[in-house]
């Protein structure tokens, strides 16, 4: 799992890159690694890799869903009554 993946994952989970090495149960300190990852300077170990696997299938989020590429966002404008 790439670094993009890992922040694609974490966004959609809503956490702070501290809350989301909480959430691996990763020691203090370890949202700086998270932070390597997702900065491509580092890679997960396997542990890692099993631990954000399991994370996705506790909140049901799929592989294919972090693939996606970002919709547009669709402004809809309203109609000023006169």
């Amino acid at each position: 799992m790439d670094g993009e993946k890992i922040k694609k994952l974490r966004q959609k989970l809503g956490v702070s890159q501290y809350k989301f090495a909480d959430l691996l149960g990763m020691g203090y300190g370890a949202f700086v690694t998270v932070n390597r990852w997702e900065n491509k300077k580092s890679k997960p170990s396997r542990l890692a890799i099993l631990r954000i696997e399991q994370l996705m299938k506790d909140k049901g989020i799929t592989l294919e869903e972090l693939e996606e590429k970002p919709k547009a966002n669709r402004r809809r404008t309203k109609e000023v009554a006169q």
